[in-house]
């Protein structure tokens, strides 16, 4: 494979890999308030469900009712949990002590406890073809051709 087309490849497997980590990245941007918002909430309902549970003896099979965690929401005495909503349109269900809120749209960016571990081997698998290619792009780049020609004349 000739100098010039080994460069050329290398160079297109670096852009396109790179592009391909970039790219979704923007993209994910996007929504990331309003799932960061709902998350959030979710984290708020489940402090305040913990908190009542234990100022109020409760086990973890207790459910408690939106009245009686809005005070501990930290919005005033009363609590008014119409402020806690998803920005997508979706609703929350407090459900038992021992389980986190759930919010009725669900998914990763919709849910607490999401093992984010999964989505990122697109990334790790990316990422080392697009190291890789630069890696290789520079040592086609930066190995003086006398060493390489010296080589195939010992050969001989």
């Amino acid at each position: 494979m000739s100098r010039k087309l080994l460069i050329l490849f290398l160079t297109g497997a670096f852009v396109l890999s790179f592009s391909a980590l970039v790219v979704p990245n923007f993209v994910r941007a996007r929504h990331t308030t309003a799932s960061n918002a709902c998350v959030n909430n979710l984290r708020q309902i489940d402090g305040a469900k913990q908190q009542w549970a234990l100022e109020n003896g409760k086990t973890t099979n207790d459910v408690p009712s939106r009245d009686d965690i809005g005070p501990y929401t930290g919005r005033g005495l009363h609590g008014d949990l119409s402020g806690l909503r998803c920005h997508k349109g979706g609703t929350y269900t407090i459900g038992r002590v021992g389980d986190p809120p759930t919010c009725s749209i669900g998914g990763p960016d919709h849910s607490l406890g999401y093992d984010y571990s999964k989505e990122n081997k697109y990334s790790v698998v990316v990422g080392t073809i697009c190291l890789l290619s630069f890696l290789g792009l520079l040592v086609v780049l930066f190995v003086p051709k006398k060493l390489k020609n010296h080589d195939h004349g010992a050969a001989a």
